[in-house]
């Protein structure tokens, strides 16, 4: 009967903790989400300013090797600067593109790592 008295003392505490507990999940999911979305709209702000700036590094390019093919037989030296430039323009750009990759799933991770956290918060919550 003890037993018994001391488990019912014990549930009625875990339902009296448990909507400040739910609250308290409800804040951190709002919190995270809030959190991802921010980076995440930054992520894509800085995704279009760089896309941006590729585009008009790309049509320069263009425009200078649409000048380099109308003067080809006094611009050959210039080609091969131009042709070392686009490459050099390319591994700039495959290496933005793998910083944002990694960026993107950083914050995968992070998320990831949030929310297991807020599992065992919550898991470790719903034991006491």
């Amino acid at each position: 009967l003890h037993m018994l008295n001391s488990l019912d003392s014990l549930m009625r505490e875990v339902k009296s903790i448990e909507p400040k507990v739910k609250e308290s999940i409800v804040a951190s999911e709002i919190n995270l989400n809030v959190s991802i979305s921010n980076k995440v709209d930054t992520g894509f702000k800085n995704l279009g300013n760089i896309t941006s700036q590729l585009s008009d590094t790309n049509m320069k390019i263009e425009s200078v090797n649409n000048t380099m093919n109308n003067h080809y037989e006094g611009l050959t030296g210039k080609q091969a600067e131009i042709n070392s430039s686009v490459k050099n323009n390319t591994a700039l750009i495959n290496e933005m593109d793998k910083r944002i990759q990694s960026n993107f799933t950083n914050i995968t991770l992070r998320e990831d790592s949030i929310i297991s956290l807020l599992l065992d918060q919550n898991s470790q919550a719903n034991r006491t």
